[in-house]
């Protein structure tokens, strides 16, 4: 009968210990997330500590004072909640999924707070009055671009100083949010001519001021000689054409691709 109040007191206690915070870490024990109303009104949160919050009926889990959102749904009816703010993402549909929008360049309010997250993460990077005290932030305009990598040091863009802001008051350079226009390589062509010769008969004559000098063929009637003409094959067209039928022209350097619309994680 001891045996089973001390199970019964250790148990309580641990109940306890659970309510205080302090888990159920040494007991091994299954989990189950405690209960609030708003999440906000966790006192002293800790990373890693999950809750289920009444107010929205979902659980949210503590990711710490460094991340832009602190608190990150898990699971629930927002896909990539645990994805940080400002992921993006290829997407293969028209309409942005729940907690993403569509990258399109949109100018948001950063002190709303559904957009403060993403604020946090990306501010001004691509454009937006950040650099005046504001709030305003733009969303990167990804239609019809391809995306690179920041070159860093990594000396793989030679024109990374040139870059300039996506949008106004967004990042220039070699930064993140910087874009560049289409561009093809600088490079030459060399053209050589083999170059040819003629050669042929003559005659020489010597005499006064009247020389008069012919070649006769057998039968008496003058033989001319013709020289014929000789072509190098070599031609220069005119400037932005290709001396080949280029046919897959376009307005454009582009490699082959297929649409999708970019996503940003709120």
């Amino acid at each position: 009968m001891k045996k089973k109040i001390f199970v019964l007191l250790t148990i309580a206690a641990s109940l306890v210990a659970f309510k205080a915070k302090d888990g159920l870490r040494p007991l091994g024990l299954k989990f189950v997330a405690p209960t609030i109303s708003g999440k906000s009104n966790v006192s002293n949160p800790e990373v890693g500590e999950i809750v289920f919050d009444t107010s929205d009926s979902k659980f949210w889990g503590f990711f710490g004072p460094n991340h832009p959102a602190h608190w990150v749904e898990l699971g629930g009816s927002s896909p990539g909640s645990a994805l940080p703010s400002g992921t993006i993402l290829p997407y293969g549909g028209t309409t942005a999924p729940a907690g993403f929008l569509i990258a399109d360049g949109s100018t948001l309010d950063g002190s709303d707070p559904q957009y403060a997250a993403l604020f946090a993460a990306i501010g001004c990077n691509f454009g937006g009055n950040c650099g005046t005290g504001g709030d305003d932030f733009n969303l990167p305009d990804l239609r019809g671009r391809f995306l690179r990598g920041v070159d860093g040091t990594a000396g793989r863009d030679p024109d990374k100083a040139s870059r300039i802001a996506m949008a106004s008051g967004g990042n220039t350079g070699n930064n993140v949010g910087s874009i560049q226009g289409h561009a093809f390589q600088t490079h030459n062509h060399s053209i050589s001519d083999p170059g040819h010769s003629h050669s042929g008969n003559y005659y020489s004559a010597s005499g006064g001021s009247d020389l008069n000098m012919s070649r006769f063929a057998s039968n008496g009637n003058p033989q001319t000689k013709w020289v014929d003409s000789a072509y190098t094959g070599i031609s220069i067209n005119n400037a932005g054409a290709l001396g080949t039928n280029a046919q897959a022209s376009s307005g454009e350097t582009r490699p082959v691709n297929a649409n999708v619309t970019y996503i940003i994680k709120l």
